[in-house]
């Protein structure tokens, strides 16, 4: 947690590889004229060398320093994220078959500023029995899962079905509701419903609704806009038994190989500490990955930013300043509640933050930013419920 810089970096596809490490030594030599910590090597890793992980599958745990890999947060960070339409708010990380990356360490508290290069094979991903869907997840953020919204659409108008809302679906009471199953298939299942009347004897008029497993809410259900049996017949066709599997495990699905990309961050949050120096310090911190990447914009890659302190897009010092000291307020704060909820449940609790000089100043102006205040006086509401009781009732007391 803390004020970041994302980046993702493209180099010309008719580059070679030459011309990349020559690039990228240009870069070297850029971050050396500035008043970084340290600048390393430009390195070059094949094969299983991109895998952060090939050590530890090799029994070379990074507990021992003497097989520790010293490029093991480069390596990480080099990874893409992929994820298949068929499976909505799942995602796997793929290491890069060859990678070029430069490490730098603008000023102490700041992370590592990675930059480079990356190739990646194509990704299959494989139909999954083992793991629910998460198709609600289409409908918290279509946005986001525009691709997986399109497949989803498309099996609903197939089958008219209209989404019903999640307190129906978790709500159902079996002594009120007959159930007769038309189709079950491991945690999925098409019924047909009906309601009892307390005012005539038996159940009202039924309709069918289709209810499937999902990771985020447990269940989501559709409800059929048609007859019963119009519901019984499509319902029961190979057709929509096999699309039902496709919904529940997915299909495969490839994604396509990647070359000459990079996509990371630095936080530049804790080079504010004044033990490190405060704000001069991360003003270096901030200025230097900014600059940095600018000059990999000016000699050819295609650079996308987006900078948490927003100094990328105004260049405005004094709005960098404000920015920071919200977010250092903000951290604090949090950082004071779970503190408080920890030594109540008689825990210790320890930061980067609470050995700060200034810790007590940051945790009490959290209170008086806007939303940042309100949120954690609930948080600490929830946490704390035993302590506020106790804190209103000394206040009413009169004695």
């Amino acid at each position: 947690m803390g004020l970041t810089i994302h980046y993702h970096i493209e180099a010309n596809k008719v580059w070679t590889r030459r011309q990349i490490r020559q690039k990228l030594e240009d870069t070297r030599r850029f971050a050396l004229s500035l008043r970084v910590a340290s600048v390393g090597d430009v390195v070059e890793f094949r094969g299983k060398g991109c895998d952060w992980q090939s050590q530890e599958r090799e029994g070379e745990t990074p507990d021992n320093a003497d097989l520790r890999d010293l490029f093991r947060w480069v390596k990480i960070q080099s990874q893409r994220e992929v994820e298949s339409p068929w499976r909505p708010g799942c995602s796997a990380r793929q290491s890069p078959s060859h990678m070029l990356c430069l490490s730098i360490h603008p000023v102490e508290g700041c992370e590592q500023m990675n930059v480079g290069w990356c190739c990646f094979p194509r990704f299959v991903w494989k139909p999954d029995k083992e793991d629910c869907p998460g198709w609600s997840q289409v409908f918290r953020s279509p946005q986001r899962h525009r691709e997986s919204a399109k497949i989803l659409r498309a099996f609903m108008k197939k089958y008219r079905l209209v989404k019903m809302p999640d307190r129906q679906v978790q709500g159902h009471r079996w002594s009120q509701c007959s159930r007769d199953s038309l189709y079950y298939l491991d945690g999925a299942s098409v019924a047909i419903w009906a309601t009892y009347r307390s005012h005539r004897r038996g159940y009202g008029t039924g309709h069918i609704e289709l209810s499937l497993p999902d990771y985020a809410i447990r269940r989501i259900g559709f409800r059929f806009r048609g007859t019963l049996d119009e519901g019984r017949s499509l319902f029961q066709s190979q057709a929509f038994r096999a699309d039902l599997e496709d919904i529940l495990y997915g299909k495969e699905h490839v994604i396509a190989a990647e070359h000459g990309t990079w996509s990371s961050f630095c936080k530049t949050q804790y080079a504010n500490d004044p033990r490190l120096g405060g704000w001069d310090n991360f003003q270096r911190a901030h200025l230097s990955v900014c600059a940095i990447l600018e000059h990999m914009q000016q000699i050819g890659f295609t650079v996308r930013v987006s900078d948490e302190g927003h100094f990328w897009e105004k260049r405005d010092l004094a709005a960098l300043a404000q920015e920071i000291g919200e977010w250092d307020a903000m951290i604090a704060g949090l950082g004071g509640v779970l503190k408080d909820a920890a030594e109540a449940q008689g825990l210790g609790f320890e930061s980067s933050m609470s050995g700060r000089p200034d810790f007590e100043h940051l945790e009490a102006s959290a209170s008086k930013i806007a939303n940042i205040g309100q949120h954690l006086a609930k948080l600490r509401e929830q946490l704390l419920p035993t302590a506020q009781s106790d804190n209103r009732s000394l206040q009413n007391d009169p004695t």
